[in-house]
């Protein structure tokens, strides 16, 4: 490998003998490996320190807000294979039965493996310090791929790790967003890749991962500023290659991830999502503060972050201009230190910098939404998938990574003339650690604060038989508390994941979108059982010979003429399982007529879309990585 050290400041006199380089072969995708260990070293020394609050606080505590909704899903997904060896494709649990697959934010990355070893809760965790190992070094690597010397990519990277977007999320429960820590991989092989095909197939990959990881908004907040790349990147280099590049990894993006963009898609046209009554984006006073007001997390209430004057459209309460979503959203300190070296950072000189700075100027504007004085985020929205995004401050992600990426070249462009420069670097690299880690760490306690062992003790199912509650109460960190709606608001409400670990159905759960729900549970005076036969005049319980997600199997004594019920809503892909194809197309709970001849029956939930789509899945992985040991076989 040949290695080039470069100074940013020297990157136009050098271009010439750079190109003459890469055209030898040079390879410029890593830096030396002392370098490159001392990066990986350190991504395990940041991110075990980033956890550790979290596992002082206690390695299996839960936590509030949304977090409760993000560890159900993987749990949900974790029971359907490992536990009953099926396709997660139908959620038994949720709301008295939903499509699983269909449900955007259902978790199917390869990166949940150690949820297999150590359960949800803590295999979660484990997985969120993976990905955090993989964000620092992915900004690292991308800061030298851009020509930043060691300490400029460390203090790059250390800014990404420990500055407070990932905290306030954390916060907020919002785990599931947790794989956009490979942003920094994704844009690191796009601009080492366009001139080279072969790359299309891994950045495909990744793009792929950000959907299966979990929530849906990962990829469409990457696919933003990656466009912007590639377009101005075509515009510089004369040449639609980079177009091309992007095209071509997210076709095949779509192709790898259709187990699970099928089914969603095709609920999504089903049930649009509500936009209205929602106040978008950053203020000015807001942007400002949620930079350098290390305090923001759940107990700082959204209108401490807001001078309402600033809204374009307000009358005087903020009830008629909706509503704010709370800190956590908004929630990424940084510190006046990183700003001012991010200003700098402007003014040094790297490759790629005139895709990297439009990007940060629309992603600026575009953050701020409604108060924003270009409406970048109104035009967006006119485009599919944009259109069903309700928080355009999830989109500070990748705004977030360039301020990072800035201020290590800007801490790099201030040292560079002074005595003793690099000492004056590594000095600024453990002011802002120091910094952003103690602004970090008593937040980082509160994240999960709720000890598991209050809230399960309370749920008892011994025989493990599957039946659903009515409606269950909200928990703080002192335990269950008053029912939804009477609960405080820093609360778990609704919660799910204490009673599927017990394989018990919640009726009232929580979801985001408007949903028919006809079933029934323990608690409400009309709950028939999970099971049972309406003659006209009676109903009487049948009972579960087998039960498994997507099939169960029912049987009963009687000689009875009527209607069989399943206690789960009537969506399409339930069939009887003896009789393939067969359709249960009324409106309702899952049910057959039966005589008196019958004794037995089976329902079964079987898809179609799931299955072409998990086919598609597995082929195109398959030809990926086939694809990649043999194009990268001299690599």
């Amino acid at each position: 490998m040949v290695q080039i050290h470069i100074s940013p400041d020297n990157w136009d006199r050098l271009n010439p003998t750079i190109n003459s380089a890469e055209k030898n072969g040079a390879n410029f995708l890593f830096p030396e490996k002392r370098d490159s260990k001392q990066a990986v070293c350190w991504a395990l020394a940041v991110s075990f320190f980033y956890f550790l609050p979290i596992l002082i606080a206690g390695p299996r505590n839960l936590g509030l807000v949304d977090s409760d909704y993000h560890f159900y899903m993987v749990e949900a997904v974790r029971k359907g294979i490992f536990e009953y060896g099926q396709l997660p494709a139908w959620d038994p649990w949720h709301m008295g039965g939903l499509p699983l697959l269909g449900n955007a934010q259902v978790p199917l990355s390869p990166l949940y493996f150690p949820v297999l070893l150590f359960g949800t809760v803590l295999g979660f965790k484990i997985t969120l310090f993976i990905l955090q190992f993989i964000g620092f070094t992915g900004v690292y690597f991308l800061a030298r791929y851009l020509r930043q010397n060691h300490v400029g990519g460390l203090t790059s990277a250390m800014i990404w790790t420990l500055c407070g977007l990932h905290t306030a999320q954390l916060q907020g429960g919002w785990m599931l967003f947790w794989h956009l820590h490979l942003i920094p991989w994704i844009f690191l092989l796009f601009f080492h890749g366009w001139k080279d095909y072969r790359y299309v197939v891994p950045t495909s990959m990744l793009l792929a991962f950000l959907y299966l990881g979990g929530s849906p908004y990962p990829y469409p907040i990457t696919m933003f500023p990656l466009a912007i790349f590639g377009m101005v990147t075509a515009f510089t280099k004369k040449t639609l290659r980079p177009v091309v590049f992007i095209a071509a990894t997210v076709l095949m993006s779509v192709m790898l991830c259709s187990v699970k963009l099928v089914s969603s898609l095709a609920w999504l046209a089903d049930h649009p999502r509500d936009l209205r009554g929602v106040l978008e984006g950053y203020s000015l006073t807001a942007l400002i503060m949620s930079f350098l007001d290390h305090r923001i997390d759940l107990t700082y209430y959204p209108l401490g972050l807001f001078d309402v004057s600033d809204i374009p459209f307000y009358s005087g309460d903020i009830p008629d201009v909706g509503f704010f979503y709370n800190a956590p959203e908004y929630g990424m300190y940084m510190g006046p230190i990183v700003l001012l070296f991010a200003a700098f950072g402007m003014f040094a000189r790297f490759p790629y910098k005139l895709p990297i700075l439009t990007g940060f100027a629309l992603l600026t504007f575009l953050i701020m939404g409604v108060f924003s004085p270009v409406p970048i985020w109104k035009a967006l929205k006119l485009f599919p998938v944009y259109d069903s995004i309700r928080v355009v401050t999830r989109f500070r992600w990748p705004f977030v990574l360039i301020v990072s990426l800035l201020a290590g070249f800007g801490a790099y462009r201030v040292t560079a003339g002074l005595r003793r420069g690099p000492l004056w670097q590594k000095i600024i690299l453990i002011l802002i650690t120091v910094n952003l880690y103690v602004a970090a760490f008593p937040l980082l306690l509160e994240v999960f604060p709720v000890k598991s062992e209050k809230i399960l003790k309370h749920i008892k199912n011994p025989e493990g038989e599957f039946f659903q509650i009515q409606e269950t109460m909200a928990y703080t960190r002192q335990g269950w508390t008053l029912p939804y709606g009477l609960s405080p608001l820093i609360a778990c409400n609704r919660p799910m994941l204490p009673h599927i670990l017990q394989n018990v159905g919640v009726n009232m759960g929580y979801e985001p979108f408007a949903l028919r729900v006809l079933t029934t549970g323990r608690g409400s005076p009309k709950y028939q059982g999970e099971a049972f036969i309406y003659t006209g005049k009676n109903f009487t319980q049948a009972r579960f010979t087998r039960w498994t997600p997507n099939r169960v199997d029912i049987a009963w004594d009687d000689k009875l003429k009527g209607t069989l019920y399943l206690n789960q809503n009537n969506y399409e892909g339930w069939e009887v399982c003896d009789n393939p194809g067969s359709i249960i197309a009324e409106p309702g709970l899952v049910h057959i007529p039966i005589t008196e001849k019958d004794s037995t029956a089976a329902f079964c939930y079987r898809p179609l879309g799931v299955y072409i789509g998990l086919v598609i899945t597995l082929l195109s992985f398959a030809a990926g990585i086939a694809y990649m040991l043999f194009a990268f076989r001299k690599f």
